[in-house]
């Protein structure tokens, strides 16, 4: 039964519940990182990346590895294409 629920899964990177989530894109910031790491085959992934929503710009430090949980950090806020 688990690997019928691991195949139907597969491409399952984030889940979004407008109740509780509202307006919030479909794809997060941290999205991206997800679908490289299971697309991967479970091989580590850390970077830093900046990310843009309404006109703010988002800096996120991210390490995903196998049997940790997701690290992430996000700080930001500015004008999208300031400078800090």
């Amino acid at each position: 039964m688990a690997e019928i629920m691991e195949q139907q899964l597969q491409n399952l990177y984030t889940v979004y519940y407008q109740k509780y989530d509202g307006a919030l894109l479909y794809h997060d910031g941290l999205y991206d990182v997800r679908r490289a790491y299971f697309t991967s085959g479970g091989k580590r992934q850390k970077n830093k990346v900046v990310k843009e929503a309404d006109g703010v710009s988002y800096r996120y430090s991210y390490l995903m590895e196998r049997g940790q949980p997701l690290k992430w950090k996000k700080a930001g806020g500015l004008p999208a294409g300031g400078n800090q």
